[in-house]
């Protein structure tokens, strides 16, 4: 438990593992767990609390960084006064301007006058007339320069811009440790071609799971591979095994695969490799390979 962390979360899907102890080993699992969250650094020689206990520790482990960085956020806001005001959203534009005609081309009327006395007076009294015209539909085309885009129109700038971005950074691969490479390198030679993982996704997923079970679970990952080959041997396992991402999901119990893998195939094999095991011993020894069956 870190300094100042007074609870800790217990997860509901726990009673289908405590559901399965007796009372004795129940209560021996819960002073456990009491004795870990408190930093009492408990030590059990039971077996079945060992194993059982290790799932829950590595939530608890999970829970506590995740409240450490909670924490860490929590007071570098503090620091810079508190949390950031949050930004409101810009309010859309009216579309009042969406509805104005189009400005009306000036209408120009021509008379005939016969009389030539006072022909030259309207032509002179027109004359202004024309050129306010002029000005009044060069003001109005002005105008129509400043009026909002449309929607459309709107759409199709902020495609140009989008098109002008400078394409996001991709992130560099991690680099992992050599015996994780050739763990991995090992491992997906016992997986059939269509298994193995095809993209670069796949198959960071899949180191980052062996590396994980050598420093989470603290798992040699010599014997990672030997409990891989083993199930894959297995006739009822290999059917149900097809990826290795399974080894750190849990069963309907709550237990890890791996664990559950490690108690089936102690060491390191299946049923029919010891039964060949064995006839081979047998042969060499000159005896009936029947008689250690």
């Amino acid at each position: 438990m870190a300094e100042g962390k007074k609870s800790v979360l217990l997860y509901c899907d726990l009673i289908h593992t405590i559901d399965k102890m007796d009372d004795e080993n129940a209560g021996q699992f819960f002073k456990h767990y009491l004795r870990y969250i408190n930093d009492l650094d408990p030590k059990t020689d039971n077996q079945l609390v060992d194993i059982t206990f290790e799932s829950v520790k590595q939530n608890l482990k999970r829970d506590l960084k995740k409240w450490e960085n909670r924490s860490e956020a929590s007071r570098n806001n503090g620091k810079l006064g508190g949390r950031p005001p949050k930004e409101e959203e810009p309010k859309e534009p009216t579309r009042l301007n969406d509805n104005l005609t189009e400005p009306k081309k000036p209408v120009t009327v021509t008379d005939t006058v016969t009389d030539t006395d006072t022909d030259t007076d309207i032509l002179k009294e027109t004359k202004p007339e024309t050129s306010k015209k002029e000005d009044s539909s060069k003001e109005i085309n002005s105008d129509d320069s400043n009026k909002p885009l449309k929607k459309k129109e709107r759409k199709k700038v902020a495609q140009k811009k989008e098109t002008g971005l400078a394409p996001k950074a991709q992130k560099e691969p991690k680099i992992w440790d050599e015996e994780v490479l050739r763990c991995y390198e090992a491992i997906i030679l016992l997986f059939s071609e269509h298994l193995r993982p095809k993209t670069r996704v796949k198959t960071e997923k899949w180191k980052q799971c062996i590396d994980r079970l050598k420093r989470i679970e603290q798992i040699p990952l010599k014997r990672v591979y030997q409990i891989v080959r083993s199930v894959r041997e297995d006739d009822f396992w290999r059917k149900n095994f097809d990826s290795l991402l399974k080894l750190r999901r849990t069963n309907p119990d709550g237990t890890m695969y791996i664990v559950v893998f490690n108690e089936k195939f102690p060491n390191g094999q299946n049923k029919q490799d010891a039964k060949l095991e064995a006839q081979k011993a047998a042969y060499l020894a000159n005896s009936n390979p029947n008689d250690l069956m």
